[in-house]
């Protein structure tokens, strides 16, 4: 039987430390490139860069998702 993922909300501190680190992935939930655009945050990547590079991410990499 399947786990369940465990989804939690965490504080722009915690997301900032994250990232900076290169701890965890961050990226924007927005699949309109327009929307990524004017809803950047610093280190972000898009949904379609994510998208491309899902195959090669690690099972286990933390990964914060947003949208504002």
């Amino acid at each position: 039987m399947r786990q369940p993922i465990k989804i939690s909300r965490i504080s722009a501190k915690h997301t900032r430390e994250r990232t900076l680190f290169g701890k965890a992935i961050l990226v924007c939930a927005y699949d309109e490139i327009s929307k990524f655009q004017s809803n950047n945050l610093e280190g972000a990547i898009s949904w379609q860069t994510f998208q491309d590079r899902l195959p090669k991410i690690d099972k286990y990499q933390e990964i914060i998702f947003y949208c504002s």
